[in-house]
């Protein structure tokens, strides 16, 4: 099984506890995922990854780096705008 990316600007301790949770074949969704750090260290152990902000050039940055490591199929980033309650 592939091991979480160690990524910059994620705590490796935080990415330790998320190593020991079964991972595998989950959907995840990361509420607040800026430029995508935590959202692109996850998608190699992960079913799927989906990573929500409303900041569309964090965004942007986010999909640049998806495409960037291939992962077009495992990571999507997503505007929270007109997201409802």
């Amino acid at each position: 099984m592939p091991s979480l990316i160690q990524a910059a600007g994620v705590s490796p301790r935080f990415l330790d506890l998320l190593a020991r949770e079964p991972l595998g074949g989950s959907r995840v969704l990361d509420v607040g995922c800026g430029s995508g750090r935590l959202t692109l260290a996850l998608a190699p152990v992960c079913g799927s990854v989906v990573g929500l902000d409303r900041d569309a050039a964090a965004l942007e940055e986010a999909r640049a780096s998806r495409r960037s490591r291939s992962l077009a199929r495992t990571a999507r980033a997503r505007s929270q705008t007109g997201l409802r309650a």
